[in-house]
């Protein structure tokens, strides 16, 4: 499935890595009886990628609906959640699996459209109800969890991600959106951050292109001038 919400990309997936937020937003799967976020490590941190891998108190079977809700036992053990993030694309998977055996695994992408509106494709895959009926249910129950999510993330102010560390605050379970964001610094450090002001600002008369590789290696002849960057971009255009 694919959809859109009004919101920015960072703040859109911030939302999605959130170790704490399931308990208190997601009404089907969030666990209401141990909300807690226990802290763990993060996982194989590097440049662009960083996880982490919880055990969490199942949601009561009261929580479930339809088919789930048949499948779900009473009383259960403690499900497994990975949760990463890739830069690279804005992509993240979850990895869920159950005590009693049931397996998903759920893969998303952010395309922003602009600074305020992102576009996302997500995929979920599962092991078991493999049949017609089952995926619409499935279907229902990640567009009421996206209804969920964006109910949340369209009012969160401000708008657009803070300039500096420091003017969020950052709690202990916040651990993957801190690399998240450690990330998007480094890139912006690097010259990476279009100067959305500036381009707004000539829209009206100028073009601005992202430079092609091929224009380091011959940049005369170019007709639209580079787009602006709030810091200057390592190694020239």
């Amino acid at each position: 499935m694919q959809y859109e919400a009004p919101a920015n990309w960072a703040r859109s997936e911030e939302n999605s890595i959130d170790g704490a937020h399931p308990s208190f937003v997601h009404s089907s799967f969030g666990s209401k009886r141990d909300p807690k976020v226990h802290i763990v490590p993060i996982e194989k941190p590097d440049e662009w990628t960083a996880s982490t891998t919880r055990e969490r108190t199942p949601p009561d079977r009261s929580q479930k609906t339809g088919r789930m809700r048949e499948l779900t036992a009473e009383v259960r053990g403690k499900t497994r959640a990975t949760t990463a993030f890739c830069f690279t694309g804005i992509t993240h998977r979850i990895v869920i699996d159950r005590s009693d055996g049931l397996r998903q695994r759920t893969l998303s992408h952010r395309t922003p459209i602009d600074r305020y509106n992102t576009r996302t494709f997500t995929t979920q895959v599962r092991d078991y109800d493999f049949t017609p009926e089952a995926d619409i249910e499935r279907l229902e129950g990640r567009r009421q969890a996206v209804r969920e999510d964006v109910a949340i993330v369209q009012t969160v102010l401000p708008k657009l991600p803070p300039r500096r560390p420091g003017q969020e605050l950052l709690t202990e379970a916040d651990q993957l959106e801190g690399a998240f964001r450690q990330i998007i610094q480094r890139r912006i450090d690097a010259g990476w951050e279009i100067d959305s002001q500036i381009v707004d600002r000539d829209a009206d008369h100028e073009v601005y292109v992202i430079p092609s590789p091929e224009r380091r290696l011959d940049p005369k002849g170019w007709v639209h001038r580079p787009v602006p960057t709030t810091k200057p971009r390592a190694g020239g255009e």
